[in-house]
């Protein structure tokens, strides 16, 4: 199927995210099959795609060692690195312990947009 003429010419590239699991989930330990062996052959579908079809790969946690086997699993010999903190200052994480009343004024206290995990009893 990937190899199909309608793939390759609607191809229009490959997203890899969280990209550092890719090769520890697609490489067996000792004794043991791989967690998700197609991980470890992500890197055939540059050779399936057409040639000069962008990769972008993503991860918040890989060091230098585990860009470097991501780089040579997905065959991104050139690969131009962004390396950026993932610390934001205009995102914050809270915690507030309220009941029944004070829950709404809880909420309408904040600016902005936001995401309130409240869990119901």
């Amino acid at each position: 199927m990937l190899a199909s003429t309608i793939y390759q010419d609607n191809l229009i590239g490959i997203v890899v995210d969280e990209v550092h699991v890719t090769y520890k989930w697609g490489e067996a330990s000792k004794g043991e099959s791989a967690f998700r062996e197609s991980f470890a052959k992500l890197g055939e579908l540059r050779s399936i795609a057409k040639e000069g079809t962008p990769v972008l790969a993503l991860t918040a946690s890989a060091d230098i060692k585990s860009r470097s086997r991501v780089i040579r699993l997905l065959h991104m010999d050139n690969a131009v690195q962004i390396i950026a903190s993932p610390n934001k200052t205009n995102i914050r994480l809270g915690l507030c312990k309220s009941h029944g009343a004070r829950s709404s004024s809880v909420l309408q206290s904040l600016s902005g947009c936001g995401l309130v995990l409240s869990r119901l009893e």
